[in-house]
């Protein structure tokens, strides 16, 4: 056979089967390492936490950068997982939590950070046992994709207070998502238990020690604050907050909350949140083209809408803001947003840092509001749909 034919044949081979299940995405010169054929039981009949942590470590320790590849199946962990290297996960592999944990799956640790890496896929269940589904630890220029975290009360984090900072984090294709939880009736039949109700302090995308990070297309539902930074440098694109009527859980507090500095919001959606779409705690805040939608509950629901939700809110009248294109929309006209903008004292003409311009809003006939009691009467204002202030 002579060279040609057989490097094409060679590269058929390659190409047709890297794509069938048990192959993941490997670096440059790199190598990957299978978990079930290093022992990790993907049919869920027992916990493979030693397995994983196992294949895990064998990853890191590799001379090559080394992918650890999780195929399709349960995987019951009794204790977090710690990767120190980059994870593809097959779409229907499933981290299952079956003991209380602080974390299900962590991405590096102090000393010892994951470098130009990419976790993909799967879904990390922390069944109301882990707190945290995911969390950054560590990392330099890492890349989290289409990972999705049910039943925790932090779905991801990136970073901790006191601690080196992770920095160059992107992600796109994160979901959080809650749950109905079903209860045996007396008479044996299993029902939605509405009593489920969203947890305190719980985030869909907690970003609290990095830097210099995109976060982007994502979805977040069934907490109480969607996405919460504490940080600065990072952009903020396409990402969805919405309060998850089907499972009766509850509303949403506060799509986007942002205690950071110099940090952009571009595209950004809060639907049918109770208090604010975006708190605005920190400064040199950039909000670009953002969307703020109240549909109000369903028919029966009994988690009625609060009437004090505002598009806006600024913490301190001396913040350096910019709010530049919003729509502001009721679905449901029982369940309105009651102001465009809420600041301390009532009046956005005192806050000599704030622009807005080319707000549009369909709720209310007066656009924005005092900082406890929302009515026109407040402060003197113009009757009309939209406030530029010069």
């Amino acid at each position: 056979m002579s060279a040609k034919p057989f490097f094409l044949w060679y590269t058929f081979f390659f190409l047709s089967f890297s794509a069938l299940p048990g192959f993941a995405e490997v670096p440059v010169g790199g190598s990957q390492i299978n978990a079930v054929v290093a022992g990790a039981d993907p049919t869920g009949k027992k916990a493979c936490s030693f397995e994983l942590q196992q294949a895990a470590n064998e990853a890191a320790t590799k001379n090559v950068p080394t992918t650890l590849y999780i195929p399709a199946g349960w995987y019951k962990l009794d204790k977090p997982l710690t990767v120190r290297t980059s994870v593809v996960m097959d779409p229907d592999a499933r981290l299952v939590a079956t003991a209380p944990m602080p974390v299900l799956l962590q991405i590096g640790s102090e000393g010892a950070p994951v470098k130009n890496g990419t976790v993909s896929g799967g879904i990390l269940d922390a069944a109301n046992l882990a707190d945290t589904g995911l969390v950054v630890a560590a990392a330099e220029n890492i890349t989290l994709r289409d990972i999705t975290v049910w039943d925790s009360r932090i779905a991801f984090r990136i970073g901790y207070a006191g601690r080196k900072a992770p920095y160059g984090v992107r992600t796109s294709g994160l979901v959080s998502d809650r749950r109905q939880r079903m209860i045996e009736t007396a008479k044996g039949e299993w029902v939605a238990d509405r009593a489920t109700s969203i947890p305190p302090y719980s985030y869909g995308l907690l970003v609290d020690n990095a830097t210099d990070g995109k976060y982007t297309l994502s979805v977040f539902k069934g907490v109480q604050t969607g996405v919460r930074t504490n940080s600065s440098g990072d952009f903020y694109s396409e990402l969805h907050v919405w309060t998850h009527f089907q499972g009766g859980h509850g509303y949403t507090d506060v799509a986007f909350e942002d205690r950071g500095h110099d940090n952009t919001w571009i595209g950004c959606m809060a639907d049918s949140v109770a208090k604010a779409g975006f708190l605005l705690v920190g400064d040199r805040t950039n909000i670009i083209g953002s969307r703020i939608y109240n549909y109000g509950p369903k028919e029966g629901d009994q988690f009625k809408s609060p009437t004090q939700a505002v598009a806006f809110e600024l913490a301190h009248l001396d913040m350096k803001v910019s709010i530049l294109g919003a729509t502001i929309h009721t679905g449901n006209p029982a369940f309105p947003i009651k102001g465009t903008l809420r600041v301390p004292g009532g009046n956005p003409d005192r806050a000599p840092n704030l622009t807005v311009t080319g707000i549009f809003n369909d709720s209310v006939t007066y656009p924005y509001s005092g900082n406890t009691v929302i009515s026109p009467e407040d402060h003197n204002l113009l009757n009309g749909m939209r406030y530029e202030n010069r």
